[in-house]
């Protein structure tokens, strides 16, 4: 029996279980295993989860899994671990979805052979492949599974803006784009860990799918509890999108991941829904759950040879908690400045913008292969502006 179904079923006869010091009325949980493969370490399996309890006095208690419990579940030595909430004892209800399997046969076919080695095993590419089984369960019954794959291809000494993260392995053509963009890279001569100037107001600056990501944890996930109820996460992701020409999605069949990105060729979510049709009740969400549409997207380097300065943002860090609308000062780590279709210059920037702005007509899409969504970009005077 595979964990996770052990677990359920312990956990279901627990609920059963007359023996206890305070009987266990309800559970829920959730539970992600993954194997793993990197080009700097050995193959490892890893658990990772959380249980929630509710118990037959009205208490509750939460325990993380990083190890396995063990058999039988220690519920005696929870037991003494429980407090009063009363949000927490209402769960939601079971959902009929289905298993989604969205991973590449050959990254698992990779994990078996204990490899994670590259097209022309290069040593200047860092290589990160994985296996994510992940599970949610409650008293109700499995309401959801799914099976993932992850590829990741860095390449070493360059800004991870330009990395290949996907589902599945590149084709050969990809492969061949990100050889020759790297390679180009390299070739560059640049300044290195400096402090960056503000963007000048008819500069552009571009976020890849990453950092767009972000920044809607930092607007979203976290000012707003877990236990949220979506009506209001609506409101709120809504009117970060007034004006329609982007229209910011969540994937609600995987609140709690990356959400069913297919694999193949349009790599659009295989289940979208508007807003408005979010479920009634969030029990986790996670960044990559969200995804955004519009027009065609522009190639990236061709987009690239037209503008005369450019940022390339990949990883931020809000200073402070975000106030939803007004302008904020982000943290930009390894940003990227090119000059005349050619980097000149990677470093930290500290850059103040309020995400609304980014979901305005303003913007434009641009595609890079290996990017997990599509860039948006917009000229820097808007996101200086208050909105």
């Amino acid at each position: 029996m595979q964990p996770a179904e052990w677990l359920y079923e312990q956990l279901r006869s627990a609920c059963r279980h007359a023996g206890l010091t305070t009987p266990v009325y309800a559970f829920r949980f959730w539970l992600e295993e993954t194997v793993s493969h990197s080009s700097e370490s050995c193959a490892h399996c890893q658990l990772n989860g959380e249980i929630t309890l509710v118990w037959g006095d009205g208490t509750v208690s939460n325990h993380r899994l990083s190890l396995w419990p063990g058999e039988p579940l220690p519920f005696e030595q929870w037991h003494s671990m429980r407090y009063l909430d009363d949000q927490l004892r209402h769960f939601a209800k079971a959902a009929p979805l289905s298993t989604i399997d969205a991973y590449d046969p050959q990254i698992a076919e990779r994990l078996q052979q204990d490899s994670s080695a590259v097209p022309g095993n290069s040593s200047q590419i860092v290589s990160d492949l994985r296996i994510i089984k992940r599970t949610a369960a409650h008293s109700l019954g499995v309401y959801h599974q799914e099976n993932l794959s992850e590829a990741c291809f860095r390449p070493a000494g360059l800004s991870p803006a330009f990395r290949y993260q996907s589902r599945r392995l590149p084709t050969a053509a990809e492969w061949r784009y990100l050889q020759t963009e790297w390679e180009w890279l390299r070739q560059q001569s640049l300044q290195r860990h400096i402090q960056l100037p503000l963007p000048h107001p008819d500069s552009i600056v571009l976020f890849t799918p990453n950092a767009v990501r972000q920044l809607l944890q930092a607007y979203v996930l976290e000012p707003l509890h877990l236990r949220e109820h979506a009506d209001r996460v609506h409101t709120w992701l809504n009117s970060m999108a007034p004006s329609g020409l982007l229209q910011l999605r969540h994937d609600p069949s995987v609140p709690w991941s990356r959400g069913s990105y297919q694999f193949f060729r349009d790599g659009q979510p295989t289940r979208s829904f508007p807003l408005s049709a979010l479920p009634t009740y969030f029990q986790k969400v996670a960044i990559d759950s969200f995804h955004w549409t519009s027009g065609a997207a522009v190639p990236f380097f061709r987009w690239l040879s037209g503008q005369n300065e450019v940022y390339v943002l990949d990883e931020i860090r809000p200073l402070d908690s975000f106030p939803f609308q007004r302008r904020q000062t982000v943290w930009v780590y390894s940003a990227l400045q090119f000059c005349k279709g050619r980097p000149v210059a990677t470093g930290n920037l500290l850059l103040p913008l309020s995400l609304p702005s980014l979901f305005s007509p303003q913007t434009a899409l641009i595609h890079r292969p290996g990017w997990d969504g599509d860039g948006i970009a917009i000229a820097a005077k808007w996101l200086l502006s208050e909105p």
